[in-house]
């Protein structure tokens, strides 16, 4: 980003914060990636070489420290104590958009890599099944594709290819239904009433499949003004006053 020239705090900042696709890496890491194939799993749109700059600009603004290990495989990134601080931005951006923008979705905003990607690392492990549970998903409407869910302790994780394992559920879901009830827009009970999702396999994995999972972790956010913001903002306005 060009330097805006000012030497106002925010300005500075978000020099740094506002580059495109920035606050997303930062989310990722916040959420527990630390790898380069895992940032660009959790970042399905970005270029493999814009996420190599923007994780060196963080790097050389100390938000990141870059970690080596015996291979170019082990390099690991982790938040230094100035990008946990940041974190804290991040989730509060993350928060005030639940709240006033996220209340409607529609087909423009489905992501169905990012949404199995973020349901991997929602999962009550303790849960689960002893032996390892292969979900497929067949998402139709605003975007038809399969995807999958292997779950097993101690670290679920997302392909979206054929892992080669038998299926043990299989899910179809409409892509635009099954994000809503991710964000808490929508509960699975509805949806699976109104046939925008069904699930095929063991009745004995299709009966506790929903309670396997946490929803994102802003899907309890409220939608609504809270009253107990505006004092803190009208001392905040009068204060620059």
């Amino acid at each position: 980003m060009r330097p805006y020239g000012e030497f106002c705090p925010i300005t500075r900042a978000a020099e740094l914060f506002s580059e495109r696709w920035t606050p997303m890496i930062l989310r990722e890491l916040i959420c527990g990636s630390s790898r380069f194939s895992e940032l660009q799993s959790g970042l399905p749109g970005i270029p493999r070489s814009l996420l190599a700059s923007r994780l060196k600009t963080l790097a050389d603004a100390d938000v990141i420290v870059r970690l080596t290990g015996d291979s170019p495989r082990k390099v690991r990134y982790e938040l230094t104590q100035r990008g946990r601080e940041l974190g804290d931005v991040v989730v509060a951006l993350g928060i005030w958009g639940q709240k006033w923008f996220n209340r409607e979705l529609h087909a423009d905003r489905v992501d169905t890599r990012l949404l199995v990607w973020d349901m991997r690392r929602r999962v009550h492990l303790d849960r689960l099944p002893d032996k390892r549970v292969v979900v497929q998903f067949d998402f139709t409407g605003a975007e038809n594709q399969s995807l999958w869910l292997i779950l097993e302790k101690p670290q679920p994780s997302a392909c979206d290819f054929d892992p080669g394992f038998d299926v043990d559920i299989h899910v179809k879901a409409d892509a635009l239904e099954m994000t809503k009830i991710w964000m808490g827009l929508r509960t699975w009970k509805t949806a699976i009433a109104d046939r925008k999702i069904s699930f095929t396999g063991p009745s004995h994995y299709t009966s506790v499949f929903t309670d396997w999972f946490q929803l994102n972790f802003f899907s309890t956010i409220p939608a609504g003004i809270d009253e107990a913001i505006i004092p803190a903002k009208k001392e905040l306005v009068a204060a620059v006053r």
